[in-house]
C-alpha cells in the first residue's frame, strides 16, 4: 500500500523533472505515457485495498503538514516567478491571491497540533468518485 501511495507521489515529480531536464519530444512523450501508465496502474490497484487507514510517518524529522506546506508556497512562488518573467498580469494577480489565502489559511486558520493528531488517512471507497 505504501508502495503504491509512494508511486502517485513521486512518479509525476520525476516525470516533471525528467521533461524539463530532457530536450527531445520522442523521449518526453514517452516519459509523460510511462509516467500515465503507472499512476493509473497504482490509483487502479489502490480502489481493492480500500477502506483502509495509512499512517505516514515523518521524513528525515519533518511532519507530512510542514513537508506539503513548504511545496505549496515554492510551487506558487514559481507560477508567480514566471508571470513576472513573462509580464503575464493575470497569472500574477491569481497566483498572489492564492499565495495569500494560503498563507492565512497556514499561519491563521489551521489549528497544526489538531491536524498531526490526525496523522493516519482513510481511503474510503468514496475517495475515488
Amino acid at each position: 500500500m505504501t508502495n503504491l501511495l509512494l508511486s502517485l507521489i513521486l512518479f509525476p515529480i520525476v516525470a516533471g523533472v525528467g521533461c524539463y531536464v530532457l530536450r527531445m519530444s520522442v523521449v518526453r512523450t514517452i516519459l509523460v505515457a510511462a509516467t500515465a501508465v503507472v499512476v493509473t496502474v497504482a490509483a487502479v490497484a489502490l480502489v481493492g485495498e480500500a477502506p483502509t487507514t495509512v499512517l505516514l510517518g515523518n521524513v528525515m524529522g519533518l511532519e507530512w503538514g510542514a513537508i506539503v506546506a513548504v511545496a505549496d508556497f515554492a510551487l506558487l512562488a514559481t507560477v508567480l516567478y514566471f508571470g513576472i518573467k513573462y509580464k503575464n498580469v493575470l497569472v500574477q494577480m491569481f497566483t498572489g491571491t492564492q499565495l495569500l489565502l494560503l498563507a492565512v489559511f497556514e499561519f491563521l486558520i489551521l489549528d497544526h497540533e489538531a491536524a498531526t493528531a490526525l496523522s493516519p488517512w482513510t481511503i474510503s471507497p468514496l475517495s475515488w468518485f
